[in-house]
């Protein structure tokens, strides 16, 4: 499946700062429904602010994600 259709849930986690906790309130993406057809899940969003599509394979045009280069030549990981 190429598109995925996920929803905002919020959350709280504890944040532990001396002798007080303090909740941190943030939120994360939970996958809902999948498909190979953009527009079937575009007609299942509710709202746009609390759903998103996410396209599961690369552009060609974008550049990889998290990948480490070399700089001048220069090994990436050297030896010692």
């Amino acid at each position: 499946m190429r598109y995925r259709l996920q929803r905002k849930e919020a959350y709280t986690t504890p944040n532990i700062l001396g002798n007080r906790s303090f909740p941190v309130h943030t939120y994360r993406w939970k996958d809902i429904a999948a498909s190979d057809d953009r527009a079937a899940l575009e007609k299942l969003m509710p709202n746009v602010k609390d759903y998103r599509i996410e396209d599961t394979q690369p552009q060609e045009n974008d550049p990889p994600q998290n990948v480490p280069t070399a700089a001048d030549g220069q090994a990436l990981f050297p030896l010692a």
